[in-house]
């Protein structure tokens, strides 16, 4: 979306089988502007009948309540993508997680 991150955090809670949730923090760098937000997603697999597993994500973002971390989350949602971004990384970090799991 045009703005470099890197996110550090660590899990939280697991339930083997069941969810994992992370939690950290992401640092953003756009136009020289650095901003810290926390972040978080919790992968679900729910059982399904037969050998159907169904893996999901929920991904959550906290800006800052300061006025260019309000400033950084409109301008992000509004113009960058970043609600639509998310979504894709989630995907991506899904099937990389199907994978994984078929494989073994």
């Amino acid at each position: 979306c045009g703005m470099r991150c890197v996110a550090t955090g660590r899990i939280v809670s697991a339930q083997p089988g069941v969810e994992a949730t992370w939690e950290g923090q992401a640092v953003y760098h756009y136009l020289g502007v650095r901003i810290r937000i926390r972040e978080g997603v919790k992968w679900r697999l729910a059982e399904m009948s037969g050998a159907l597993t169904i893996v999901s994500a929920s991904l959550w973002v906290e800006f800052p309540e300061s006025l260019a971390g309000r400033l950084l989350g409109w301008h992000g949602k509004k113009h960058l993508g970043m609600v639509e971004r998310g979504r894709e990384h989630m995907r991506r970090e899904l099937n990389h997680l199907k994978d994984v799991v078929e494989r073994d």
